[in-house]
């Protein structure tokens, strides 16, 4: 079985949860940075040197790096392929609905020809009432 370790809920969500826990941190000097000066992120004792002596634009920079893989993470093509992949239930619920869109469309197709066919008597009968 060919399996990543995004496969894994509880690797995923941990996962997820530092790249939440990171752009948290980022927004947040960021918008220290820009509201004072760049000095504060030294005052701060857990900020990393990295980050310490970093500027507002690279900062910004980062935090959309963090946030690219976040968003692909937790969009909602993601939760359906994981769903799709992790829940027989949900699998079950999609191939009933897609059934249920079929014999519905098949009722729709019906429908158009009864039209079609209403349409080219009510013609015929004008033609006559013409005539």
């Amino acid at each position: 079985k060919n399996e990543s370790l995004l496969d894994n809920t509880t690797t995923r969500n941990k996962l997820v949860d530092e790249l939440f826990e990171l752009t948290a941190f980022l927004s947040a000097r960021c918008d220290e940075l820009a509201r004072h000066s760049e000095t504060i992120l030294s005052e701060i004792p857990d900020c990393p040197p990295e980050i310490q002596t970093t500027q507002l634009g690279n900062l910004e920079k980062m935090l959309g790096t963090a946030n690219k893989p976040l968003e692909k993470l937790t969009n909602d093509k993601m939760r359906h392929l994981l769903l799709l992949k992790n829940s027989e239930k949900y699998l079950d619920r999609l191939t009933d609905s897609m059934h249920a869109q079929l014999r519905l469309s098949d009722k729709m197709e019906d429908s158009i020809e009864e039209m079609k066919l209403r349409i080219i008597e009510a013609e015929k009968n004008l033609r006559r009432c013409r005539t």
